[in-house]
């Protein structure tokens, strides 16, 4: 006799594992007994799901599949549209509950926002924008008329150690005090420092993929040794691009 092995339970199987079930059998009792005696094979998993299912809606039939959004209406995506009409800031979370309160019908956030998207009210990001105060404003404009102005300048970032005694006295007595520009603050677009120091970032990352200190420390080594002259020369350049842009907008954002 072959035995047939079932996926989905019948209905007749069903019965027969209530039977096997009211006569207090286990799992695995119930599983060999359709084996045996009635040449069914069924995995663990399905009989424990079905008594369970059973005992939850004393059904032996399968429950009806409830449709997804089947009690939308026209009526309800009207009213949506209306109010969003009214305050177009109203989130998908809002307009959920609002239809709760009025209507009763109970809709997942991921619902309303789909039907909100095909009424054709959509959201935008807010596109990022460096904020600078209006002192700094200032500072920067008067740098980078400065800037232009001036061809060949070293330029520091304004860290500590560029402006301790020790490194003063070393650029005196290399007579390149006379030609430095501290850039001001919040302007990393106008620094080439900082250009260098994303790069390199941007190279560790990439490249390197550090685990360890010391594979940190060679990708930092590698990067220094591989910098060069023309690459400087970019960096140079892209700053003397930034300053009118910086210019023409009084020293704000210069959108680099």
């Amino acid at each position: 006799m072959t035995i047939e092995s079932v996926r989905r339970l019948s209905i007749q199987v069903r019965h027969l594992i209530l039977q096997d079930a009211a006569a207090l059998l286990s799992t695995v009792s119930i599983q060999r007994v359709l084996e045996k005696t009635h040449n069914i094979k069924t995995s663990r998993q399905a009989i424990p799901k079905f008594l369970d299912r059973f005992k939850r809606s004393g059904l032996v039939t399968d429950l009806p599949k409830r449709r997804r959004n089947g009690n939308i209406t026209n009526f309800h995506r009207q009213m949506m549209n209306l109010w969003l009409s009214k305050n177009c800031e109203l989130t998908s979370r809002a307009l959920r509950d609002k239809i709760m309160a009025l209507f009763g019908l109970k809709l997942s956030s991921s619902c309303v926002s789909k039907i909100r998207r095909k009424l054709g009210w959509t959201t935008q990001r807010v596109k990022y924008c460096q904020l600078i105060s209006h002192p700094n404003k200032l500072k920067r404009l008067m740098w980078c008329l400065s800037a232009i102005e001036r061809k060949d300048t070293f330029e520091d970032d304004n860290d500590s150690m560029h402006n301790s005694k020790s490194t003063k006295a070393w650029m005196t007595q290399k007579n390149m005090l006379i030609n430095v520009m501290e850039c001001p603050a919040s302007s990393l677009v106008i620094n080439v420092t900082e250009n260098v120091w994303a790069s390199m970032k941007y190279y560790l990352e990439s490249t390197v993929k550090q685990k360890l200190k010391e594979e940190l420390v060679n990708g930092i080594k590698q990067f220094w040794e591989n910098l060069s002259a023309e690459q400087c020369a970019r960096y140079i350049d892209h700053i003397h691009r930034v300053l009118p842009v910086v210019v023409l907008n009084d020293g704000g954002p210069s959108g680099f």
